[in-house]
């Protein structure tokens, strides 16, 4: 399975994940203090997983694109959490930075559906000609 066609569904409830990550969000820093390096930080992250994932998906890097999000979010996240002594800054780190993914997922979103069909199209008729029989 190509990855611009399972990701597609991504793209499409992103207004979902967005409102989801923002309330988490706000109600972790209703509970517990902000941290204002934490979010910029995460939305920083959040803007550069949001920029680059789509073009992985387009080219089917699959261990791209397990890689780099994990080290994106796991090594700064878990910074966090051992230098402020709480996991609550990394719960902040992590819900803005897929909140700001998918809100630029989401103003984008008419762009990347088509961004993402066009190269599952191409892949498709691509392997449809490469695994075609002669007619002999």
């Amino acid at each position: 399975m190509y990855l611009a066609q399972s990701n597609l569904k991504i793209i499409k409830k992103s207004a979902w994940i967005t409102v989801v990550s923002f309330f988490a969000l706000i109600a972790i820093i209703y509970s517990f203090e902000l941290s204002k390096p934490t979010i910029y930080l995460g939305a920083v992250i959040g803007l550069i997983l949001g920029v680059i994932s789509p073009f992985f998906w387009q080219k089917n890097y699959q261990a791209l694109n397990a890689l780099l999000p994990s080290f994106l979010l796991t090594i700064p996240g878990s910074y966090l959490a051992n230098s402020s002594g709480t996991v609550n800054v990394t719960f902040q780190f992590l819900c803005m930075a897929v909140g700001s993914a998918s809100c630029y997922w989401f103003v984008l979103k008419s762009t990347l559906i088509r961004y993402l069909e066009s190269a599952y199209n191409k892949n498709f008729k691509a392997d449809a000609q490469k695994n075609a029989r002669p007619l002999n």
